[in-house]
């Protein structure tokens, strides 16, 4: 998990929303159906912060509360729109 892939660690942002699933959406599936598990197990946002993107949410609440809440939405809308399957 942690957004460390391959020994390369990702600068996460902000999740680009849009009104039909992008390379990005399919690329990170597997984060929304993360999220989607996590937050249905009652994990916070800075325990999904740094279980599922390595980010440290006391020393960066802002960042770390965008990347979670753009991406937690981005996955709540591709389970309602487009993978009704996620979060199995």
């Amino acid at each position: 998990m942690k957004g460390r892939e391959t020994g390369v660690v990702r600068l996460w942002n902000a999740c680009p929303c849009s009104d039909h699933v992008t390379a990005y959406d399919m690329a990170n599936i597997h984060i929304y159906n993360w999220l989607l598990n996590a937050e249905n197990e009652g994990m916070s946002e800075s325990e999904m912060a740094r279980m599922v993107f390595g980010l440290d949410a006391m020393r960066r609440p802002e960042r770390s509360a965008i990347v979670v809440r753009t991406h937690l939405s981005r996955a709540h809308w591709m389970q309602d729109n487009e993978f009704p399957y996620l979060n199995w």
